[in-house]
């Protein structure tokens, strides 16, 4: 028996797959001393080995990741990072014992206790890979956070994942009990079968939860069967990220206030993560028919479409927010152009006034054969600056309020 943690990453970032074309290319990357890497493809995609999809890495010793003492033995660690803009986390765990009621909180403990270690994992990896040329990070959004501080703490990146719990058993009677205990619960479930290999997985599918039964356990096949999970997910996870950020925003830009953000960096946002939701839709085209149960079950009970519905009120009100922005920045621009233009006027008014009084000096010099005193003529100059003040503060209130 075993149950793995799979945990979804939404990144923001692009890679760049086509430029890795040996595992050798991988090599300069630090998590390579700690992991066997390999460029791999969807099983399940139409065009099966015609181009890769992600990068996994596959940890040699899992232990060595998890510094703190843990109460569960961790078999197997593998991470994959995707075209879609997802870096996925596979926890495995061997169980000693059988499961015989609610699995689906087992792990939670873990979870809680490790999330950090795990997104330091994934953060330095996109990093290097960033670092190396075979990923994009954007600069002001990554890891679904806008960043409007250059001083952000990585810590704020912690909350963009979504994951899912399976319980892999080839008992018989075991699958059973748990799925009668969860049928007493009341909780909602559908079942279906997918075929790998040659090998059937029988699933029962929760909502945070897939239970799976296969008279043998192979755990190359279940990697594989998570890579449905995450490729259901990758779009779900966008949605939550993205559409709680654009409600968020909406709170957060004040108009009454100097924006911390330009609408370049609103709309670059949002351009990333249309891309992204492209990206999925094409990736669900490529896949054969025979995941198409277990990926509608699984939108069915996690209610996908409701989710898709609120991200996309979100999205409309964010869209109209980033016109309001652009407005602003363009009655700014307006106003500071007003400004450069009254001053330059106000400008040439003294010097001209300047020209007259030394004009006025000279020919009163000429006549009278005297010339104005300098505490006159500072006073004049004063009196000019004093009235052109005046008129300034009254144009700016005028600027100030159009």
């Amino acid at each position: 028996m075993y149950i793995v943690a799979n945990m979804v990453f939404y990144t923001c970032g692009k890679l760049h797959i086509e430029k890795i074309t040996s595992n050798k290319n991988l090599n300069p990357l630090q998590i390579t001393k700690l992991t066997n890497s390999n460029l791999k493809t969807y099983w399940f995609s139409k065009f099966y080995g015609n181009s890769y999809k992600y990068i996994e890495f596959d940890f040699k010793n899992s232990e060595k990741v998890f510094k703190k003492d843990i109460d569960k033995k961790v078999e197997k660690l593998t991470i994959k990072v995707h075209l879609t803009g997802i870096t996925s986390v596979e926890i495995y765990f061997k169980l000693p014992n059988k499961l015989e009621s609610a699995f689906d909180k087992y792990l939670d403990s873990f979870i809680e206790n490790y999330s950090k270690e795990i997104f330091d994992l994934i953060y330095e990896l996109n990093m290097d890979l960033n670092k190396n040329g075979f990923l994009t990070l954007p600069e002001n959004f990554k890891f679904s956070t806008l960043i409007l501080d250059k001083n952000s703490s990585v810590d704020s990146f912690n909350n963009s994942y979504l994951f899912r719990v399976h319980y892999f058993t080839s008992d018989k009677e075991n699958y059973k009990k748990i799925s009668e205990y969860y049928l007493k619960e009341k909780v909602k479930s559908e079942n279906t079968i997918v075929e790998v290999d040659e090998d059937l997985y029988e699933a029962t599918i929760y909502k945070d939860s897939v239970l799976w039964f296969s008279k043998e356990i192979e755990l190359s096949e279940v990697s594989e069967l998570l890579d449905i999970d995450s490729n259901t997910m990758n779009e779900s996870v966008i949605y939550k990220q993205a559409g709680e950020l654009y409600t968020d925003l909406m709170y957060k830009i004040d108009f009454k206030k100097r924006l911390q953000v330009n609408s370049n960096t609103l709309v670059e946002m949002h351009k990333i993560n249309s891309y992204f939701l492209q990206k999925c839709n094409f990736a669900k085209l490529n896949s054969i028919e025979n995941i198409d149960g277990l990926v509608y079950i699984q939108k069915n009970i996690e209610k996908f479409d409701t989710l898709k519905e609120i991200f996309e009120k979100s999205e409309k009100n964010y869209l109209d927010i980033c016109e309001a922005v652009e407005s602003n920045e363009k009655t700014q621009s307006a106003k500071t152009v007003q400004y450069i233009l009254v001053f330059l006027t106000l400008l040439t008014i003294i010097s001209v006034s300047q020209g007259i009084i030394d004009f006025i000096n000279i020919d009163f010099r000429k006549e009278h054969s005297l010339e104005i005193s300098l505490i006159s003529k500072v006073e004049l100059i004063i009196l000019l600056l004093v009235v052109v003040l005046f008129i300034f503060f009254k144009i700016h209130k005028y600027i100030k309020k159009s």
